[in-house]
């Protein structure tokens, strides 16, 4: 149980006098286990009488911006999990008043150093040790986990007996041996209640979790723990619950080795008066269980009628259900056969319209030729020769009456074909490109996707980039770009709205030559405010290299500037990322689209799926099968280092050779299906040169084996 009533009573005191009576209250909570439950509900306990409304933390950015913020407690504050840290000085940016309610803090983490060092938010500790860390970094205040202020009466009678093993199995673990029959009951029950009557059930409670901790002492437990990762659970044990419930072990071997938290209070017995009150209590409630019992039983019987009544409408309505299911059959087998004929049909027109196009392809190139023909010199230094030989022809054809196949064929020569007269013939001129780059036929400038993009960031909210929200980046977007500024904005709007969290965006210039791709390139890194880097030119590589020097995330994100990442992307791969902490890189499916962005398709069959993402997929299966564009990836920053990136103009096959160096250590990938990424196809790449392409990657895998 709690120490005093009268602590628990100054704490609530003290946390809602920091929250005071404004009009506009936003409770800021993040995602979590069925302790972080807990916490949340005894929170919104004592916040009854106050009006608020909540908001998830990975949905900050569609929240109003407002006066009051409470940030809810817990653990997140520490080395395996400080997402809540990250995102603190978001939350700074949109409210003026910020209190984060108690929680407890381990400044070895960096990150929870130089948030709170640069907070004005008030932050509670929920016990000494971190508010001595924390005091001289901020406002620091000292009061007890909102989970005490939940009510868990409902769950203090009922027969319980045995022993629940209960130690965490997350990045938070210690490592140190558990017990066999261990049930990590914070992740596997599925709502708080399962959770609550769990503890409820068992006699004597063993864990490291401080939230299993607390419920099963004001449950009335016996409660015996060990430290997680960090100090948070002896703490916590030590500053709000009574010595002498909860011991402390030093490690788990089979048998319990305790260290009291205190001198234990002498036992006393209760007074004769206090057994007889408590004996009229427990009458009472056997009464009161006595009714329910008679209640339930009534109950029990007009079910058991109901269920009578439902049988027999069961029984009609199945036997209908089968009337229909056999006419549905009869409807599908003439479906099945009206749909073969129809596919029949489509293939046999398919083939017809394929002939005919390839006759009518014939017919104008012949027409062209001819035409070619007569036009050329040869033609015409002929003839004289030509007429020579149509005069001895018509005389032979006069003197033998007899119209022979060689005279119909110069004759038909000689007939001249109109080529303006066809509606086969090719346009004069082709279309003016506007002043575009070589090879680029269309305005992307112009597309229905870039008006597509525009609109939706305009309409998304997000904030733009070197804002407060983005002061502290979690993830950092590196676009390469050599003379491809014309694409540039497309990727740029398909990268933020892939990402809600804090980010930057590094454009690095690779030594463009396009005069007019440096000019857009200028007016967008002033309309974007994008980080832009120029340096000579030194390849894909070499430029991802410099925007992953000069970058901060801890997510890094590649992407080519002619290519698209679909909204949400970063968003998914960096919650697969920070549920796993074993993951290193985050894979997604991708697809096609032609020069104006339309035209997408799915390639099939999957390039991706099915692949282990081992040293023999990137050596033996690369394009036979295998393909992994780098914008499909998410990057966990310490995966990378300088020596995966290495120019190689003169080689080609830069992605491939990247891929080979990174994958010759050990790194776990994870596969994601879901679409989220997009490689356009330029016609003026695509080589026919099959001699140039393998010599190309014979070259590029001389260099990997060196």
């Amino acid at each position: 149980m709690l120490k005093a009533v009268a602590e628990l009573a100054e704490s609530a005191e003290s946390l809602l006098d920091a929250v005071g009576d404004p009009s506009d209250v936003t409770l800021v909570r993040s995602w979590g286990n069925r302790g972080d439950d807990l916490t949340y509900a005894g929170l919104r306990r004592l916040l009854r009488r106050h009006s608020y409304r909540e908001c998830d933390i990975r949905k900050l950015n569609q929240t109003p911006a407002g006066k009051t913020a409470i940030v809810a407690g817990g653990g997140s504050w520490c080395k395996p999990f400080h997402l809540i840290a990250a995102m603190l000085p978001a939350v700074n940016a949109r409210f003026s008043r910020v209190i984060v309610f108690p929680s407890s803090f381990d400044t070895e983490e960096a990150i929870v150093r130089t948030v709170l060092s640069q907070t004005g938010a008030v932050v509670f500790a929920r016990e000494r040790e971190s508010y001595e860390q924390i005091r001289h970094l901020c406002d620091a205040r000292l009061a007890h986990d909102t989970a005490f202020f939940f009510d868990f009466a409902p769950y203090q009678s009922g027969f319980h007996q045995g022993v629940l093993n209960a130690f965490r199995l997350d990045a938070e673990a210690t490592g140190a041996p558990i017990p066999e029959e261990n049930r990590d009951i914070s992740i596997d029950c599925g709502t708080l209640d399962e959770w609550l009557r769990t503890i409820s059930q068992h006699d004597l409670i063993r864990t490291d979790r401080a939230h299993v901790v607390i419920a099963a002492a004001m449950l009335g437990k016996r409660v015996e723990c060990r430290s997680s990762s960090y100090h948070k659970v002896p703490a916590i044990v030590e500053f709000s619950i009574s010595s002498g419930q909860v011991t402390l072990l030093e490690e788990w071997n089979g048998a319990a080795t305790a260290l009291p938290t205190g001198t234990p209070a002498p036992a006393e017995s209760p007074p004769l008066e206090q057994l007889i009150g408590e004996l009229n209590r427990a009458e009472g409630q056997s009464a009161v269980l006595k009714a329910e019992v008679g209640r339930l039983t009534a109950e029990s019987i007009n079910l058991a009628e109901s269920a009578g009544r439902l049988g027999a409408e069961l029984a009609v309505r199945e036997a209908e259900l089968a009337a229909r299911a056999q006419e549905n059959a009869r409807l599908q087998l003439l479906s099945g056969q009206v749909e073969k004929r129809l596919e029949d049909s489509s293939r046999q027109l398919q083939t017809r319209e394929s002939e005919l196009s390839r006759t009518n392809a014939e017919l104008l190139e012949s027409r062209h030729a001819v035409k070619a023909l007569r036009e050329s010199w040869s033609w015409r230094l002929t003839s004289p020769l030509r007429a020579v030989l149509d005069l001895a022809l018509n005389l032979q054809r006069l003197s033998r009456g007899v119209n022979h196949p060689e005279q119909r064929a110069a004759q038909s020569l000689r007939e001249p074909i109109s080529v303006e007269s066809s509606p086969e013939a090719p346009p004069a001129a082709a279309v003016e490109s506007g002043g575009l780059p070589p090879g680029m036929g269309v305005d992307v400038r112009t597309t229905e996707l870039r008006m597509a993009l525009r609109a939706d960031y305009e309409t998304s909210g997000r904030p733009p980039l070197e804002s407060e929200y983005d002061s502290i980046p979690l993830v950092s977007v590196v676009i390469p770009c050599y003379n491809h500024g014309y694409y540039l904005e497309d990727a740029i709007l398909s990268a933020m709205m892939a990402c809600s969290y804090p980010m930057e965006i590094l454009v690095v210039d690779d030594g463009s030559t396009d005069a007019g791709s440096i000019s857009v390139v200028d007016e967008l890194a002033g309309r974007y405010r994008f980080r832009l880097l120029r340096q000579s030119h030194t390849g894909i590589a070499g430029a991802c290299y410099t925007g992953f020097q000069n970058s901060f995330g801890k997510f890094i994100q590649f992407l080519d500037s002619d290519d698209l990442l679909a909204s949400g992307k970063i968003d998914l791969q960096v919650d697969m990322m920070t549920r796993d902490t074993g993951i290193d890189i985050a894979v997604c499916e991708y697809e096609m689209c032609g020069i104006d962005g339309t035209g997408c398709r799915h390639v099939e069959p999957s390039r991706l799926a099915g692949f282990e993402f081992d040293p023999q997929d990137f050596l033996v299966r690369w394009e036979r099968g295998f393909s992994l564009p780098i914008h499909c990836a998410l990057f966990r920053r310490e995966t990378l280092c300088a020596k995966h990136f290495r120019p190689v103009i003169e080689m080609g096959r830069e992605d491939w050779i990247f891929w080979i160096l990174l994958v010759s250590g050990s790194r776990c990938f994870r596969f994601h299906p879901d679409v989220l990424a997009t490689s356009r196809i330029h016609d003026h790449y695509k080589s026919s040169n099959r001699e140039a392409v393998g010599l190309d990657l014979l070259r590029a895998s001389m260099y990997a084996l060196e």
